[in-house]
């Protein structure tokens, strides 16, 4: 699935000549949007200038999005309606959950963070964020979620700790930073929300990125190369 996993295998034994490395791909035609930008706005009442940015994943600790809500308190500053919006399962009972209601409204942004609960379709509100954040403080074994947001154009700003760290080119076709530092974490993503030119860039590159090394296709094909070379000795 990535080096990642490979590097695990091998420290639990594996010879390295018997782990190859096919990255999981991804079916381009599933991955479409059936709401509008301007309709999830509506829903969640955000207006029309303020920017959204956002973590597509379970409500887990180790997912990090107490990192992302403390680094929405820091942006409201200059931008005081943002919205991070956590898309993702979760209970009102759950600890983490409490945890992050807690956090929010000691630090006085309870309005700015909006729990959306489990979606059939996350990929609509992916592409309403302007900025899209992969915040995991342990390492994911390769991450799908960061390929959606490539496909939909839309620039991540992602922690540079397992798979992503094979996903993007830091500062070409996505951002890569330390995991755990909402000021760290901030200030990438005031860069973004004031660069648009930076965003651009960034969205048109991850597209192309994608569709080049990751689609179905070309898992399909390596697989397919491994039978035959299976089948063959």
């Amino acid at each position: 699935e990535s080096r990642a996993i490979q590097e695990l295998l091998m420290r639990q034994g594996m010879a390295e000549a018997k782990a190859v490395v096919i990255y999981d791909g991804i079916d381009f035609e599933k991955i479409a949007a059936e709401s509008t930008p301007e309709s999830i706005r509506a829903a969640y009442g955000i207006g029309n200038k303020e920017p959204i940015i956002g973590v597509v994943g379970n409500i887990k600790q180790w997912k990090g999005q107490e990192t992302v809500v403390r680094a929405t308190a820091i942006l409201k500053s200059d931008w005081p309606g943002i919205r991070c919006l956590l898309v993702g399962g979760t209970t009102e009972g759950d600890p983490y959950r409490k945890r992050l209601n807690s956090i929010s409204e000691e630090l006085g942004i309870r309005d700015n963070i909006i729990f959306t609960g489990f979606q059939k379709n996350p990929v609509d509100f992916m592409n309403a964020m302007d900025v899209v954040i992969h915040s995991s403080i342990e390492p994911e074994p390769f991450g799908m979620v960061n390929l959606e947001a490539m496909y939909m154009k839309k620039p991540v700003i992602s922690t540079k700790i397992g798979g992503p760290l094979e996903i993007f080119s830091d500062g070409i076709d996505g951002i890569l930073i330390e995991p755990g530092n909402p000021e760290l974490l901030a200030a990438n993503i005031s860069e973004l929300l004031k660069k648009p030119e930076m965003r651009e860039s960034i969205r048109q590159k991850a597209y192309v990125a994608v569709t080049r090394k990751f689609g179905i296709g070309s898992t399909v094909r390596k697989i397919q190369d491994i039978y035959d070379k299976v089948c063959n000795t």
